[in-house]
């Protein structure tokens, strides 16, 4: 174990981010929504155009459907109605201003709000279709018990801060945290008390961490955390507040369960993640071998290419 110091800044480095967000489905601004509508509302304006001028004998009904569909899946639902609606209208006046013959002044009017509808259907669908993909993209990246990280998202994320450091320099320090004796809380208290204290653990992890710090769960009882720009003494202060904070739960609810933590910390960046991770699961094993229930950091040279 080293002892605490305060976090260090690193003249030249850009200002850390959170890592977590490099795994999170960009939404588009207003600004970019509201750029995409323009150019959707001038594409149905040119169709209707082009319908005018080619006339009845020449069908271009489909290219109505075009900006439609694709602002509705770059924007959402609200601007894909607002031009279903636009195209609905010039589709209308189109065929007013072609000349078409209807045995009834009311049959154009019948025509449009039909169009309109199935418009709006094609925007409820591809909306639907957009926020489902959306969800799947995200959750591809958590691990659906705690809501941290999975071992997918976290090894996107630290790959990103290493090139990161390699660019700007800077410590990184990578944790390993175990539940010690999770068996027998399984085998005594049950599979749900298990997975509850997998919660515990992972809501700890979120709430007692920076903004820029990236907890996840590796798999079973096994977690890791990415701590950008912090030393082995930064690191090890801030997991052994977490750590108390954890016995301090699980003592209140009567868990027979300790956190054994190894942290590895490289004062320049590793060859890759593998090693970051190995690094410190090997210190998490010295900390289980040595009695468990405490936090043991170590600095690597890292590389220097």
């Amino acid at each position: 174990m080293v002892s605490p110091s305060p976090p260090q800044a690193f003249p030249g480095a850009a200002a850390p981010t959170d890592p977590t967000t490099d795994v999170q489905p960009r939404r588009p601004s207003v600004q970019e929504r509201l750029a995409r509508a323009l150019v959707a509302a001038i594409a149905v304006l040119l169709v209707a155009w082009a319908d005018v001028l080619t006339g009845v004998e020449i069908a271009v009904s489909i290219f109505y459907l075009v900006p439609v569909a694709w602002l509705t899946w770059h924007t959402g639902r609200r601007l894909g109605l607002m031009i279903a609606f636009m195209g609905s209208v010039a589709w209308y006046s189109a065929e007013r201003m072609g000349g078409q013959p209807y045995s009834h002044d009311l049959i154009p009017v019948w025509n449009a709000a039909v169009r309109l509808g199935f418009f709006s259907a094609v925007v409820e669908t591809l909306h639907r279709l957009r926020e489902a993909l959306f969800e799947a993209r995200i959750f591809a990246r958590k691990d659906p018990l705690t809501g941290l990280n999975n071992s997918r998202a976290f090894r996107e994320a630290a790959a990103g801060e290493l090139s990161r450091a390699r660019r700007y320099g800077g410590p990184i320090s990578l944790v390993y945290l175990d539940i010690d004796n999770f068996k027998q809380v399984n085998d005594d208290l049950g599979h749900q008390v298990g997975d509850t204290v997998l919660q515990e653990v992972g809501n700890v992890l979120r709430h007692k961490l920076r903004r820029v710090d990236c907890p996840a769960r590796l798999g079973g009882d096994e977690f890791a955390v990415l701590l950008p720009h912090s030393d082995a003494a930064a690191a090890a202060a801030a997991m052994q507040k977490v750590r108390l904070e954890l016995g301090r739960r699980a003592k209140q609810k009567g868990w027979p369960i300790t956190f054994s933590v190894g942290i590895a910390t490289f004062t320049n960046p590793a060859e890759s993640v593998d090693e970051m991770i190995r690094r410190a699961d090997q210190l998490m094993y010295t900390v289980k071998h040595g009695g468990k229930n405490n936090v043991l950091a170590q600095t690597f040279p890292g590389s220097s290419a």
